[in-house]
């Protein structure tokens, strides 16, 4: 299980069931969701398995957490589990192990989203130093933040954390780099 992180202002903790009406209200706003994913405004069927699948993270040690400033949710950010492969057609991306050939090499994504009143503040950053203290990397699950080539704000939150583009691919239909160590 993931524990609660605590920084100079903020909360990192765990998310649970209840945050289902938290990640609604978070991705309700179309300049939050610009650039995630394929831009498209999420579900509640897609947030609800979004959250499971993030809580059996916790159970492995990874996993986005809530980020809470003066007692309220802001945000999210954390390093979650993906899965890809290369086929003559392209990369794939899928978030769940699929049984099908070729094999499907896992990674880390480290991802930050947060509510429009909190950006130009400083927590995406404040958020992932803390997250990205306690993580050890592992050789056979690499560490990419996937950032939407336009999405200057989170490009300079990677570049602030010592990383750089490693490689551009197209996840979603969407052109999209990956940032790294």
């Amino acid at each position: 299980m993931i524990a609660t992180l605590h920084t100079a202002r903020l909360s990192l903790r765990p998310f649970t069931l209840d945050d289902l009406a938290f990640l609604e209200a978070l991705h309700s706003d179309e300049e939050v969701y610009r650039y995630l994913g394929d831009g498209k405004p999420r579900t509640t069927e897609f947030l609800r398995a979004w959250l499971e699948r993030t809580i059996a993270q916790h159970g492995e040690g990874i996993g986005q957490r809530v980020v809470v400033h003066r007692g309220r949710a802001i945000g999210r950010c954390g390093i979650g589990r993906y899965y890809r492969s290369s086929t003559r057609d392209g990369a794939r991306l899928s978030v769940v192990a699929p049984n099908e050939t070729p094999a499907w090499t896992p990674f880390l994504e480290m991802g930050w989203t947060f509510e429009r009143a909190a950006w130009g503040h400083g927590f995406a950053s404040e958020a992932a130093d803390a997250v990205l203290a306690g993580f050890v990397p592992r050789e056979d699950e690499p560490l990419f933040a996937m950032i939407h080539v336009d999405n200057v704000r989170s490009i300079r939150v990677a570049e602030r954390r010592g990383w750089r583009e490693r490689q551009r691919a197209t996840i979603f239909d969407r052109p999209t780099a990956l940032y790294g160590a």
